[in-house]
């Protein structure tokens, strides 16, 4: 793996697929991508749709070969990072179920993300957010629920703090 890659652990990974539920026919996009292991598990429960988001070129790389070796159709990879990929795909008329984001840690990230999808808002009327962080990194006004999993907590964020109406 490559130098700050954070994998999502099977423990949250877990936590995450209780939290969103039935996934059966929802159009997910994953912010932060890495080796896209959370996307390919939304995929393989029914999703109809994921777009993985990362602009390191090598894993990018990666998921579009397991995108082709599964002979998926309908999913596919934004390699750029994070803004210019909410612009791209907001301005292509793309919304999304669920948007789930895992960023580095501790650095601004999530309300940074938060901020752009005010902006660029690729988020279905009744979407949510959901963002992996470091426990206590991110402010409560932010969060609407936090499930704690050792150091690491998964929020779903406040939609009406954040979004503007289309």
């Amino acid at each position: 793996m490559g130098r700050g890659l954070r994998p999502t652990s099977s423990l949250v990974l877990g936590a995450l697929l209780n939290v969103i539920g039935d996934v059966q026919d929802i159009s997910f996009l994953e912010l932060f991508a890495g080796t896209g292991r959370v996307g390919f598990e939304v995929l393989k429960k029914g999703a109809s749709m994921v777009v993985w988001v990362e602009r390191n070129k090598i894993f990018a790389m990666h998921i579009r070969e397991k995108l082709k070796e599964m002979n998926v159709q309908n999913s596919f990879v934004v390699g750029m990072d994070v803004f210019r990929a909410l612009r791209y795909l907001y301005g292509r008329g793309f919304r999304f179920d669920i948007v789930f984001m895992d960023p580095p840690y501790e650095m601004g990230y999530v309300e940074i993300v938060a901020n752009a999808l005010r902006k660029f808002n690729v988020v279905h009327g009744k979407g949510c957010v959901i963002a992996e962080y470091r426990k206590g990194e991110v402010g409560s006004a932010l969060i609407e629920k936090e499930y704690v999993y050792g150091d690491t907590a998964l929020g779903i964020l406040r939609l009406e703090n954040m979004l503007k109406k289309e």
